[in-house]
């Protein structure tokens, strides 16, 4: 078994171009660990009429290397420092996982929450994750889970929907749906999965001072 990587597919040359820069970023603050990159689909046996089962994608085909810890990062990702206290979280917590901001009330279809069984009234209370960056220790049982569920939920073309709000419910609470993030946020809640806050190690760039490096963060997101 091989242990810890970064995994990330990028389509469309935009994507390609981030991509390249979180790599550059990551050597540039001494990481040193694996990194699994792709242009295309990293395993055929996705639906590619939905760009976002990409991320399920590249889990099983990490998984299928043998890799007992993954992580996802989004290519708008890119790091200001070496990314070793989330990995060790990865470790020694089993997943690392972060907010948006949102509930999956807001950002859940009505057939995702049918999907997992869950009313929209439920889906309220369940905060939602932003799956831009997704750690998973696959040695421990609620991250293989998590890893499991989201890879069946994608095949089963859960992911499928608008982030535009497209009469996907006629609840008033919903907004738009999220995709992966949705089903992700869903399974996180089943399994009673902690959710940290988002400016614990990761911030959105700030265009006005791009330099800045406050205490603690690891990862910025461009383009905000």
């Amino acid at each position: 078994m091989k242990n810890f990587c970064i995994i990330n597919v990028a389509i469309g040359l935009g994507y390609e171009n981030l991509q390249v820069k979180q790599k550059n970023w990551l050597d540039h603050v001494g990481y040193n660990g694996d990194v699994l990159y792709w242009t295309t689909y990293p395993d055929p046996n996705f639906d590619n009429g939905c760009v976002y089962n990409v991320k399920a994608s590249a889990i099983e085909q990490a998984i299928s290397l043998g890799y007992e810890q993954v992580m996802w990062l989004d290519a708008s990702f890119y790091s200001i420092r070496n990314p070793m206290p989330i990995i060790e979280i990865i470790r020694n917590e089993g997943y690392y996982l972060i907010n948006n901001g949102y509930n999956a009330a807001q950002e859940c279809n009505d057939r995702c929450l049918d999907y997992f069984g869950i009313t929209r009234d439920e889906a309220e209370k369940i905060p939602m994750l932003s799956s831009g960056i997704m750690g998973l220790d696959l040695t421990k049982e609620k991250p293989k889970e998590f890893a499991q569920q989201f890879i069946r939920a994608a095949k089963n073309g859960v992911f499928y929907g608008s982030r535009r709000h497209d009469g996907q419910s006629q609840d008033e609470r919903f907004l738009h749906h999220r995709q992966d993030q949705s089903a992700a946020s869903c399974i996180a809640h089943k399994l009673g999965m902690k959710i940290r806050n988002l400016g614990e190690h990761v911030i959105y760039n700030d265009l006005n001072n791009p330099e800045d490096k406050p205490e603690g963060i690891v990862f910025k997101i461009q383009g905000a």
